[in-house]
């Protein structure tokens, strides 16, 4: 016998709270160890109190299914805020609008502290999550942000190197010499 029946859940976002570890680590971030889950949660808690993060949840039946964090004056400019961590748990992504619902309310939290613009910063290869924002208004700015990964030691010891064995009148450029 087979049967289906429509259900019904009221969503409810709200700020985030110590009791809701265990849930977001069991439902949003379930590769992440539970314990870091926990601690990120506390200093985001902690940071929410000075304004430096926002924190929200949704919840469907008392359980927390979705999570988004901003953050705010990142980069030292008061009008921009970073979204991250935006999850939502896999029954609830599609058709429940919980992820819109997270964005819209820290939207609405961002413009009354202010900010003028909200960035993410998605991995490119993931088609899906990057055709999403900008379905939600996110655009791509004129720019390309580029990394380089520094080595401590070995980049230290590699440049002591070439220092070193310099010779005598052989000229060096430096970074800002033309």
């Amino acid at each position: 016998m087979e049967q289906e029946f429509e259900l019904k859940l009221t969503l409810k976002v709200r700020e985030a709270n110590p009791d809701d570890a265990q849930f977001l680590y069991k439902y949003c971030f379930s590769t992440i160890p539970e314990k870091e889950v926990e601690e990120e949660l506390l200093s985001d808690i902690e940071k929410m109190g000075k304004g430096e993060i926002y924190r929200l949840v949704a919840v469907a039946n008392d359980h927390p299914v979705g999570n988004i964090r901003l953050e705010f004056n990142k980069y030292g400019d008061p009008e921009l805020a970073q979204l991250e961590e935006l999850a939502v748990a896999p029954p609830f992504r599609r058709g429940t609008d919980v992820a819109d619902r997270l964005i819209e309310c820290v939207s609405k939290v961002a413009r009354e502290k202010g900010v003028k613009t909200i960035q993410v910063q998605p991995q490119r290869s993931e088609s899906r999550v990057v055709s999403y924002y900008k379905g939600q208004g996110f655009t791509e700015p004129p720019y390309v942000t580029l990394q380089k990964r520094l080595e401590e030691e070995e980049d230290a010891e590699e440049i002591e190197g070439k220092k070193e064995t310099k010779q005598e009148g052989e000229q060096q450029l430096l970074v800002g010499d033309k």
